[in-house]
């Protein structure tokens, strides 16, 4: 479709654009005279997302804008939920309900008129408890919930402009730009409750919000006070273990205990070794000297006196060396056991001196034979063998220290791996106490830093709104009427569209595959003295165009006939066969030759003899209706039948679509018709 035959649909179906849209105007004013005046109130909200001061911003934390434009839809989310808008609306209407009088600060005096007719006073006492808002509300909620239909829950469920949750979902919720700031406007028809309605909902859902994000932060709170409870029971438990291994087992410090203990051994070892070559040595002197006074004394008799002395002498011995192991396995001396081993030390020599006397009384002094003296030998003799018996007494002494280290070295040795593993455990309990401590800490510093960072504020409060919106009535019966018009054009265009009929020259040509030779047009009643087109015109030009097409045809084919026979064709009656051969015979052309009208190609017989003889074929096809297949067939027989194609003739075309035919048409248009067709087709030339 062109910008030209645009502008010409609209134009033929200009009236009843207009009235369709007068129509819808009217309707729409007439609909519209009673509408109440609306309201409208809002609030800012500061989220502090991005620019609040929190425990987190002194520790140069950057700003997730992410983060922060997902926790601002979350925000809106709670505030458009379902959820909130039914706690809102039951929360207003149990305020209204309350009431015995309208109050100017809750509801006007006719909105509260106008409720009291849709609301039942058996219901309204139903659910009211005097002075007990949270009863009411209670009440008012059960009611909603029941599912039986009752009042209360028809007013709440609908789209009433004050209590409606179909009418609060109309409250416009959204961020102001990219800032931190929530904008919820609201519009109703009575002031006091648009407010309060602003003010219920800002109420609810921070409330609901605080509730999210804490009971987020408490979950995760308790989860990690839990668990570091626990980790702490469990360290205590372990270290009561440890604790309680060292006490039973009398242990203070297990590694310093453990070193002293191998350093004692060694000097034990060490003394016990000194001991035994110093026995050794003793033992052979004494040999050597028994060897030596032979048979001259009698050192068995000797022995045996002196045998009470030794074990005293032994005894007094094992005194003083277990005093001095005593010392050296102490790691504070003791003054006492000093003073208790020099008064041993003395008795042990008056012992040794008494052995002495005692054993040169007993034997006789006597000289050897090569001269050396027998006393002598005799005291040096006793003199290792008291060597030997004390020595024998502090190594049976050592034996026994060594013994007792040994047992403590077989207790000692699997404490070690007791102590470790106990050790290891402590470190394991410990290392999960203090992780679990650490994000207890962490979980605390986020929960308080959550309640800093998302405590919505309110910046401007809900106002009363005292003067009422400008009246969308006039825009509204406008839009009516456009919508009206633009519904007739839509129509026109839509069966412009959808029209399958051969309704212009180029539509009828391709459909038909001829060529076209003229096309008449439809012709309206008193159509010879209609002074909006030349229909006369029209009529005799495309019998012109006719003419001239057969004309062509004769010269070209040379036709022997005398005179030259057409044949007018068509496919089915009623096509305008007899008015185009009365048109064409008007003309002085035309008396030369005969015309042939043969009947309806699909409505019976037709002479194929008299057709055969034809010089020139008229197909006239009238524009009113469409091509098909049998007519594609029909046509073939006859192009068989002459040996060429016939030429089409287009009859009952609407005016305004021969322009492709017969070109500017002879109409008289005003000056803007001129002046927009040429705009429309491009010619912009001042002639």
């Amino acid at each position: 479709m062109t910008l030209v035959q645009f502008l010409r649909l609209i134009a033929n179906h200009l009236r009843w654009m207009l009235l369709t849209g007068l129509i819808a105007a009217v309707a729409t004013f007439w609909f519209t005279r009673n509408g109440q005046k609306e309201y409208q109130s809002y609030t800012i909200l500061n989220t502090g997302l991005v620019s609040s001061y929190n425990i987190e911003s002194s520790q140069g934390a950057r700003i997730d804008y992410g983060y922060t434009n997902n926790e601002m839809e979350n925000i809106l989310g709670v505030a458009r939920s379902r959820e909130t808008q039914e706690a809102l609306n039951a929360r207003l209407l149990a305020q209204v309900l309350l009431l015995d009088a309208p109050a100017p600060q809750i509801i006007s005096a006719q909105s509260f008129a106008d409720l009291k007719k849709i609301l039942p006073d058996e219901a309204r006492k139903g659910v009211v408890v005097p002075g007990n808002l949270d009863s009411t509300l209670a009440n008012i909620i059960a009611c909603r919930e029941r599912i039986d239909p009752n009042p209360i829950k028809k007013i709440l469920e609908s789209d009433h402009p004050l209590f409606g949750i179909e009418h609060l979902q109309t409250i416009t919720i959204k961020r102001e730009g990219n800032s931190d700031m929530i904008r919820i406007a609201y519009s109703t028809t009575d002031p006091a409750v648009c407010r309060n309605t602003i003010s219920g909902l800002t109420e609810l859902f921070i409330a609901k919000h605080k509730s999210i994000k804490e009971g987020q932060s408490n979950s995760v709170l308790e989860f990690f006070e839990q668990s570091t409870k626990e980790s702490a029971k469990e360290l205590s438990g372990k270290e009561d273990d440890m604790l309680g291994f060292m006490v039973g087992n009398k242990i203070i410090n297990y590694y310093e205990q453990t070193r002293f203990i191998a350093a004692k051994k060694e000097d034990l070892d060490e003394l016990y070794y000194k001991e035994l070559m110093t026995l050794a040595a003793a033992d052979s002197s004494r040999r050597n000297l028994e060897e030596k006074l032979g048979g001259r004394v009698n050192l068995q008799e000797i022995n045996r006196n002196l045998m009470s002395q030794r074990e005293m002498l032994s005894g007094v011995s094992a005194q003083i060396t277990n005093l001095q192991i005593g010392s050296l396995t102490d790691s504070l001396p003791v003054l006492g056991d000093a003073q208790k081993v020099a008064e041993l030390q003395k008795q042990e020599s008056k012992l040794r001196e008494g052995v002495r006397h005692s054993a040169e009384a007993i034997f006789a002094v006597n000289r050897t034979p090569d001269g050396i003296e027998t006393k002598n030998m005799l005291t040096h003799w006793l003199d290792q063998w008291l060597e030997v018996e004390q020595t024998l007494a502090r190594l049976g002494v050592l034996r026994d220290c060594k013994a007792e280290f040994d047992h403590i070295y077989s207790r000692f040795a699997p404490w070690g791996s007791k102590m470790k593993r106990l050790e290891r455990e402590i470190d394991v309990a410990e290392r999960a106490y203090l992780e679990n401590l650490h994000s207890y800490n962490q979980a605390r510093l986020h929960k308080y830093n959550t309640e800093m960072a998302n405590t919505l504020r309110v910046v401007d409060a809900p106002f009363f709104p005292d003067k009422p919106l400008a009246s969308k009535r006039a825009m509204l019966v406008i839009l009516a009427g456009f919508v009206g018009m633009i519904l007739i054009l839509a129509m026109a265009i839509a069966k412009e569209l959808i029209d399958n009929t051969m309704r212009d020259p180029e539509r009828a040509a391709h459909s038909t595959g001829l060529e076209l030779a003229a096309a008449f047009s439809l012709l309206p009643a008193a159509w010879q003295t209609n002074k909006k087109m030349d229909y006369p015109f029209l009529v005799r030009r495309a019998a012109e165009q006719l003419m001239q097409r057969i004309q062509l045809d004769l010269h070209k084919k040379g036709t022997t006939n005398h005179p030259p026979r057409i044949a007018v064709l068509s496919t089915r009656e009623g096509e305008g066969k007899s008015r185009v051969i009365e048109l064409v015979r008007s003309l002085p052309a035309a008396a030369q030759m005969e015309w042939i009208e043969m009947p309806a190609l699909l409505a019976g017989a037709y002479p194929v003899d008299e057709l055969a003889q034809a010089d020139v074929a008229l197909l006239v096809v009238s524009a009113t209706r469409t091509w098909n297949v049998a007519d594609t067939r029909a046509l073939a027989m006859i192009d068989e039948l002459i040996g060429r194609p016939c030429r089409l003739v287009l009859n009952k075309v609407a005016p305004d679509r021969l322009e492709t035919a017969m070109g500017e048409l002879p109409k008289k248009r005003s000056t803007l018709r001129r002046w927009v067709k040429k705009m429309a087709t491009l010619n912009l030339s001042k002639s």
